[in-house]
């Protein structure tokens, strides 16, 4: 694999003359910190922490999962001063708008307004770097310094950028179930074979897990680790819904937004909340 394993996006708002901005605003909504400080942030592997990355039983659909390969591009990550704002779905405030097909399933509510953000508080601290985790291999990797205000934080957003030249979530695997074998391939990175772009939608959107959870008090030396468990991704998928062929050694088949499989994928992959793929922890030093 050539692409590179990490790489800086672009800050959302805490560049030097955005700081002091922040610290009066914290100042209006929060009377705790204020400081500068910096800190490490770490993805770590929750399934290969069990020693499931590779193989494992999903309970919820009978299937025994093999992956042959998989890796995902995380980051960046920004952290907010409050609690997340979040429907009964669990993803986001919800605007009265209408939605076709695809995005019913996979779009998250949108915010009320544009400034959809600040219901969560102002920007406490940010890791604008990226990198693209093995997860069969990587049990944890560095993700990026990460620097903000001091005080406490109650919620975060991951993002589900793309290195370049790369997808979000490439993978290879089987699913086997009573003698019946189902090899399938994953490359999804919520961009226009996923979005209907052409209508207005954006794959931005998509690419932003918001609403997650997080207890704890920046202060320097801390340490923010972001945790990823894929399993709860492919948990309860109908393998048999897809379109296999047999042929004596099948191609794996594709998951894409044509199949209901690819679609459950996507969606999981992006849920918040204690049966998601996702969890925030933030470290004192």
């Amino acid at each position: 694999m050539n692409r590179p394993r990490a790489r800086s996006m672009p800050p959302l708002g805490l560049s030097a003359w955005a700081l002091p901005m922040l610290a009066l605003a914290g100042g209006c909504a929060d009377t705790t910190g204020g400081a500068r400080v910096h800190f490490a942030a770490i993805v770590e592997n929750d399934a290969l922490a069990d020693g499931e990355a590779a193989v494992w039983a999903d309970a919820d659909s009978g299937w025994t999962l093999r992956l042959d390969r998989a890796t995902l591009a995380v980051g960046p990550v920004y952290l907010w001063s409050d609690e997340p704002q979040l429907d009964v779905n669990g993803v986001g405030l919800r605007a009265p708008v209408r939605r076709r097909g695809l995005l019913d399933l996979l779009v998250p509510a949108a915010h009320a307004n544009g400034a959809d953000q600040f219901r969560a508080g102002f920007l406490r601290a940010e890791v604008t770097d990226q990198v693209e985790i093995d997860l069969l291999a990587d049990l944890e990797l560095h993700l990026g310094e990460g620097r903000g205000l001091a005080g406490p934080v109650r919620s975060g957003e991951v993002w589900l950028e793309p290195l370049s030249g790369g997808e979000t979530l490439s993978m290879e695997g089987q699913a086997e179930r009573a003698g019946e074998v189902v090899p399938f391939s994953v490359e999804l990175s919520y961009d226009d074979r996923w979005v209907d772009v052409e209508g207005g939608d954006s794959p931005v959107v998509l690419r932003r897990l918001r609403g997650l959870e997080l207890e704890g008090t920046l202060a320097e030396g801390g340490a923010l680790r972001v945790h990823i468990d894929h399993r709860a991704a492919l948990r309860g998928i109908d393998w048999s819904s897809l379109p296999l062929e047999r042929p004596e050694a099948p191609a794996p088949i594709p998951l894409d937004a044509e199949t209901t499989a690819g679609r459950v994928l996507a969606q999981r992959l992006r849920q918040v909340g204690s049966s998601g793929p996702w969890a925030l922890e933030w470290e004192a030093p």
